[in-house]
């Protein structure tokens, strides 16, 4: 076995060139990721949607879902939206590795934060398919899978924005002032995700224009919140490092005679 050294470029520039960028990666790449992102998608997507007349005229404030209900709008809406699900899995990976780093150092029971930890890992994975169902699975094609993916992902949004920032209070993750930041970022997501779900019953009463209008003021403000929450922890992924270290093994076989496989191990760690 040989560590992947520049004798090695030569006949695989490609791989040498995946160890040269992934040696070591920093990840505050990922707040751009899955802000700026949905923010492009949604506000094209609103644009087409409006400039085609895929959107009623007369709503003020439309749903998000309806600027991505139709192509062309759709297309665009559905990869932004997509592209973003897998970037906040990526997150909660992250996030819930560099809790493990902060809980072994805590004081506090650390059976019981693993255990926190973990379950809120799951919670942030639901959360990015979730909304990648919303993507996936446009209004028109089918308003009752559309919604449940739509509502499991608010929810489950506002519920891993909380409690993510509660185990931040605990385990003393970043400053308080931020912390304090993330959890207003929880309670806002909260307080519009009920408000939005109640309005959601009114949407068939007649006069609904000023009660649609508040429920996709609600919509935007769950996304708003959302973009906040991810945004603090900028500096604090700034510091956090994946690490990957290629291997080299020569396969001396008959038939395979230095055939290479490369094994990657990744590792995360902080730096100041």
């Amino acid at each position: 076995m040989h560590s992947f050294s520049d004798r090695h470029h030569h006949h695989h520039p490609t791989l040498y060139l995946i160890y040269l960028l992934s040696s070591a990666m920093r990840l505050h790449w990922l707040v751009g990721c899955v802000i700026i992102i949905p923010i492009v998608s949604i506000i094209t997507a609103y644009i087409i949607s409006i400039s085609l007349h895929l959107v009623p005229e007369d709503r003020l404030i439309p749903w998000i879902s309806a600027t991505i209900d139709y192509p062309p709008a759709s297309t665009i809406g559905s990869l932004g939206l997509s592209l973003t699900a897998f970037f906040i899995v990526l997150f909660a990976f992250v996030k819930h590795r560099f809790n493990r780093l902060l809980i072994a150092v805590s004081s506090d029971d650390k059976k019981a934060l693993e255990r926190r930890n973990k379950i809120l890992l799951y919670v942030g994975f639901l959360f990015g398919f979730c909304l990648n169902g919303v993507a996936c699975v446009q209004f028109h094609v089918s308003r009752v899978a559309h919604l449940s993916f739509a509502g499991t992902m608010f929810f489950s949004g506002a519920v891993y924005v909380l409690a993510i920032t509660h185990l931040d209070f605990v385990i003393k993750a970043h400053t308080r002032r931020v912390r304090i930041m993330r959890a207003l970022c929880g309670v806002l997501a909260s307080i519009s995700c009920i408000l939005c779900f109640i309005l959601s019953f009114f949407l068939n009463t007649s006069g609904r224009y000023f009660i649609l209008s508040i429920a996709a003021a609600s919509e935007i403000l769950i996304a708003v919140s959302y973009f906040l929450f991810f945004a603090t922890y900028y500096s604090e992924l700034a510091i956090v490092h994946v690490h990957f270290d290629v291997e080299w093994y020569e396969l001396r076989t008959p038939l395979l005679s230095s055939s290479p496989t490369v094994n990657t191990r990744g590792e995360i760690s902080t730096r100041r």
